[in-house]
């Protein structure tokens, strides 16, 4: 319940554009889940953290947590969210002024998108032909 409310109190402060109390909220949040066990809100909390460092224009920072964020949530099963923190890499990337480093993220992010909406149309497809018994 406290990481929730820290975790509330940096999207607060991310929207405050220039507060420097941005990345102790989230690194606090992500400490108290990593101490309970709770994989998937510090996940969150480092994509959040990658997006405070983003906004802050500390590049190589967001970077890491940004791919920090995607190893979690590749090992929670989650891949739309894996897919999310390729996109913000590649984000980090191009606002780094390393436009051709920006590929590889971007390409993992698109590729995990197709595969994604073709596993939904495939079981569109599915239901529509074979209703409920898929």
């Amino acid at each position: 319940m406290a990481s929730g409310c820290i975790t509330e109190q940096g999207e607060c402060l991310l929207n405050l554009a220039g507060s420097t109390k941005q990345p102790a909220a989230y690194e606090e949040a992500i400490h108290r889940d990593e101490k309970r066990g709770d994989d998937r809100n510090a996940a969150v909390g480092r994509f959040w953290l990658g997006s405070v460092r983003l906004e802050q224009g500390h590049h190589q920072e967001a970077l890491d947590a940004y791919e920090d964020a995607a190893r979690a949530f590749t090992s929670l099963n989650e891949p739309s969210t894996v897919a999310q923190s390729w996109h913000q890499t590649g984000m980090a990337y191009q606002n780094a002024a390393a436009g051709k480093r920006r590929r590889m993220p971007t390409r993992k992010s698109l590729a995990i998108m197709v595969r994604l909406k073709e596993c939904r149309r495939a079981g569109e497809h599915a239901r529509a032909n074979w209703g409920n018994y898929v």
